[in-house]
């Protein structure tokens, strides 16, 4: 199965490398080179802690997400708000993450990874912690933790992608991904049933709302205390001019 451009002897841009390359073009094929070389197998992937620290890491912000997503209206309503008022403040988090994601592509190309995640998992967890005070003023103020959620959700997901890639190269990254996938998804899932639980059995999603804003930062922290996984293939140290 021919999956990729280089199966058809192309470049992921379109080129075939028959063509005179410019400076920065060689560059871009000496790091696709690297990238193929240095990628991680799915054996060699489960053997290193960053993997599990990543799964572990994302799944604690992506149960907090879908507890948020599927608790927040019921969560506003409860505080005495009208339906419409609970649904026009949700839909607020969408805008602004959709417009956020131009931020979010933009400094991703020059920042570091780790400390975007634990960035964007802490802006949703002081989202959904605002959830709780935000609430109990005017209508105005409900706006606010869903402007703040919606910033970090904007980045959650093309950091996930990201960072895979980065830590593993693109090479066997379906395979890599499909170890911690379920994983993620059984403990993703778990966010939303905790939160219905809580609030049967306290009557309130007070407490709910703050657990989950620290799981996410607990989310946030693993990835941010990982590393990538050494090279497999040494990088050349630059030479000094004679």
């Amino acid at each position: 199965m021919r999956r990729q451009p280089e199966d058809y002897g192309l470049l992921p841009d379109g080129k075939t490398g028959d063509e005179e390359q410019t400076e920065k073009e060689l560059r871009q094929m000496e790091m696709l080179r690297r990238d193929f070389a240095n990628s991680y197998t799915r054996a060699e992937a489960v053997r290193t802690r960053a993997l599990w620290m990543l799964v572990v890491g994302f799944a604690l912000g992506l149960a907090a997400v879908s507890a948020m997503f599927a608790h927040s209206i019921p969560f506003v309503t409860d505080a005495g708000f009208t339906r419409t008022q609970a649904a026009f403040a949700f839909g607020t988090q969408g805008s602004v993450a959709l417009l956020s994601k131009f931020f979010w592509a933009w400094v991703i190309q020059r920042g570091q990874g780790r400390h975007l995640a634990l960035l964007a998992m802490s802006t949703v967890g002081l989202g959904i912690a605002l959830m709780v005070p935000m609430t109990r003023g005017p209508f105005a103020l409900v706006f606010v933790p869903f402007i703040v959620f919606g910033v970090g959700v904007g980045g959650l997901i093309p950091l996930f992608e990201f960072m895979w890639a980065s830590y593993f190269g693109r090479r066997h990254i379906g395979a890599v991904r499909s170890v911690g996938l379920p994983i993620t998804t059984a403990i993703a899932i778990s966010g939303p049933i905790l939160a219905g639980l809580y609030f049967d059995r306290q009557g309130d999603y007070d407490g709910a709302f703050i657990g989950l804003g620290l799981a996410i930062l607990t989310g946030g922290l693993l990835i941010f205390a990982s590393r990538k996984p050494p090279p497999k293939e040494a990088v050349p140290q630059p030479t000094e001019a004679p």
